[in-house]
Protein backbone atom coordinates (compact mmCIF):
# COMPACT_ATOMS: atom_id res chain seq x y z
CA UNK A 1 0.00 0.00 0.00
CA UNK A 2 1.00 3.59 -0.53
CA UNK A 3 1.65 6.18 2.16
CA UNK A 4 -0.84 8.95 2.94
CA UNK A 5 -1.65 11.41 0.14
CA UNK A 6 -0.38 9.05 -2.56
CA UNK A 7 -1.62 6.20 -4.71
CA UNK A 8 -0.37 3.54 -7.07
CA UNK A 9 -0.88 4.23 -10.78
CA UNK A 10 -2.14 0.67 -11.31
CA UNK A 11 -3.53 -1.83 -8.84
CA UNK A 12 -0.89 -4.19 -7.51
CA UNK A 13 2.04 -1.90 -8.29
CA UNK A 14 4.39 -0.83 -5.53
CA UNK A 15 5.35 2.43 -7.23
CA UNK A 16 3.45 5.21 -5.47
CA UNK A 17 2.89 8.75 -6.69
CA UNK A 18 1.56 11.83 -4.95
CA UNK A 19 -2.05 12.87 -5.37
CA UNK A 20 -2.92 16.22 -6.90
CA UNK A 21 -2.28 18.97 -4.34
CA UNK A 22 0.74 17.08 -2.91
CA UNK A 23 4.37 16.70 -3.90
CA UNK A 24 7.36 14.58 -2.96
CA UNK A 25 9.53 11.69 -4.16
CA UNK A 26 8.42 8.03 -4.24
CA UNK A 27 5.05 8.59 -2.60
CA UNK A 28 6.54 10.46 0.39
CA UNK A 29 4.10 13.29 -0.13
CA UNK A 30 3.48 16.61 1.55
CA UNK A 31 0.91 19.32 0.92
CA UNK A 32 1.59 22.00 -1.67
CA UNK A 33 2.19 25.11 0.46
CA UNK A 34 0.07 28.24 0.20
CA UNK A 35 1.01 30.18 -2.94
CA UNK A 36 1.38 26.93 -4.90
CA UNK A 37 -0.89 24.26 -6.43
CA UNK A 38 -0.67 20.98 -8.34
CA UNK A 39 -3.51 19.79 -10.54
CA UNK A 40 -2.00 16.43 -11.52
CA UNK A 41 -0.72 13.40 -9.63
CA UNK A 42 2.96 12.47 -9.64
CA UNK A 43 6.17 13.52 -7.94
CA UNK A 44 6.61 16.80 -9.83
CA UNK A 45 6.91 20.04 -7.87
CA UNK A 46 3.88 22.17 -7.18
CA UNK A 47 3.25 25.07 -9.57
CA UNK A 48 3.71 28.66 -8.33
CA UNK A 49 1.06 31.34 -8.41
CA UNK A 50 2.43 33.83 -10.94
CA UNK A 51 3.53 37.33 -9.92
CA UNK A 52 0.45 39.52 -9.48
CA UNK A 53 -1.56 36.65 -7.98
CA UNK A 54 -1.68 34.90 -4.59
CA UNK A 55 -3.23 31.97 -2.73
CA UNK A 56 -3.65 31.11 0.94
CA UNK A 57 -4.88 27.57 0.23
CA UNK A 58 -2.69 24.69 1.44
CA UNK A 59 -2.89 21.48 -0.63
CA UNK A 60 -4.59 23.11 -3.62
CA UNK A 61 -5.34 20.60 -6.36
CA UNK A 62 -6.47 23.26 -8.85
CA UNK A 63 -5.18 26.70 -9.76
CA UNK A 64 -6.81 28.71 -6.96
CA UNK A 65 -4.50 31.70 -7.40
CA UNK A 66 -6.40 34.99 -7.11
CA UNK A 67 -5.67 38.34 -8.68
CA UNK A 68 -4.59 41.18 -6.43
CA UNK A 69 -7.35 43.59 -5.46
CA UNK A 70 -7.27 47.26 -6.46
CA UNK A 71 -4.71 49.18 -4.40
CA UNK A 72 -2.43 46.15 -4.00
CA UNK A 73 0.34 44.36 -5.94
CA UNK A 74 2.68 41.36 -5.75
CA UNK A 75 5.98 41.22 -7.64
CA UNK A 76 6.97 37.70 -6.50
CA UNK A 77 5.79 34.25 -7.50
CA UNK A 78 4.26 31.80 -5.00
CA UNK A 79 2.83 34.60 -2.86
CA UNK A 80 0.31 34.16 -0.06
CA UNK A 81 -0.83 37.82 -0.04
CA UNK A 82 -0.65 40.97 -2.11
CA UNK A 83 1.07 44.01 -0.65
CA UNK A 84 -0.16 47.56 -0.33
CA UNK A 85 1.04 50.35 -2.58
CA UNK A 86 3.82 52.55 -1.28
CA UNK A 87 3.35 56.28 -0.76
CA UNK A 88 3.29 58.12 -4.09
CA UNK A 89 1.78 55.14 -5.92
CA UNK A 90 -1.63 53.58 -6.62
CA UNK A 91 -3.39 50.76 -8.49
CA UNK A 92 -6.91 51.57 -9.63
CA UNK A 93 -8.03 48.11 -10.74
CA UNK A 94 -7.94 44.53 -9.53
CA UNK A 95 -5.90 42.19 -11.71
CA UNK A 96 -2.50 40.59 -12.20
CA UNK A 97 -0.90 43.57 -10.46
CA UNK A 98 2.87 43.16 -10.29
CA UNK A 99 3.54 46.85 -9.53
CA UNK A 100 1.63 49.91 -8.39
CA UNK A 101 1.56 52.91 -10.73
CA UNK A 102 3.17 56.28 -10.04
CA UNK A 103 0.91 59.28 -9.50
CA UNK A 104 0.27 61.52 -12.52
CA UNK A 105 1.35 65.15 -12.66
CA UNK A 106 -0.95 67.29 -10.49
CA UNK A 107 -1.52 64.40 -8.05
CA UNK A 108 0.12 62.81 -4.98
CA UNK A 109 -0.37 60.13 -2.32
CA UNK A 110 1.24 60.89 1.03
CA UNK A 111 0.85 57.46 2.67
CA UNK A 112 1.28 53.80 1.85
CA UNK A 113 -1.93 51.78 1.85
CA UNK A 114 -4.65 50.28 -0.30
CA UNK A 115 -4.25 53.22 -2.68
CA UNK A 116 -6.76 53.04 -5.51
CA UNK A 117 -6.13 56.61 -6.65
CA UNK A 118 -3.83 59.53 -6.00
CA UNK A 119 -5.10 62.73 -4.43
CA UNK A 120 -5.38 65.97 -6.40
CA UNK A 121 -2.99 68.76 -5.38
CA UNK A 122 -4.85 71.48 -3.46
CA UNK A 123 -5.28 75.03 -4.75
CA UNK A 124 -2.05 76.97 -4.21
CA UNK A 125 0.01 73.84 -4.86
CA UNK A 126 1.18 71.91 -7.91
CA UNK A 127 3.14 68.84 -9.08
CA UNK A 128 4.71 69.25 -12.53
CA UNK A 129 5.76 65.65 -13.17
CA UNK A 130 4.42 62.14 -12.85
CA UNK A 131 6.31 59.93 -10.42
CA UNK A 132 6.43 58.73 -6.84
CA UNK A 133 4.72 61.93 -5.74
CA UNK A 134 4.30 61.95 -1.95
CA UNK A 135 3.49 65.66 -1.73
CA UNK A 136 2.73 68.65 -3.92
CA UNK A 137 4.92 71.71 -4.24
CA UNK A 138 3.86 75.12 -2.95
CA UNK A 139 3.56 77.82 -5.59
CA UNK A 140 6.49 80.27 -5.54
CA UNK A 141 6.17 83.71 -3.99
CA UNK A 142 4.02 85.97 -6.11
CA UNK A 143 2.31 83.07 -7.91
CA UNK A 144 -0.98 81.35 -7.12
CA UNK A 145 -2.87 78.41 -8.56
CA UNK A 146 -6.57 78.63 -7.81
CA UNK A 147 -7.56 75.30 -9.35
CA UNK A 148 -6.88 71.93 -7.76
CA UNK A 149 -4.81 69.33 -9.60
CA UNK A 150 -2.39 71.83 -11.09
CA UNK A 151 0.66 70.64 -13.03
CA UNK A 152 2.44 74.03 -12.98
Amino acid sequence: TCPAYSHSAQAGQSSCQCNAGFTGPHGDCSFCVAGKFKATSGSVECDHCVAGKYSQTVGADTNVCQECEAGKHQASEAATTCGICEAGKFKDTAGVNTVCDSCNAGKYKSTAGVNTECDVCNAGMYKSTAGVNTECDVCSAGKFQESAGARE
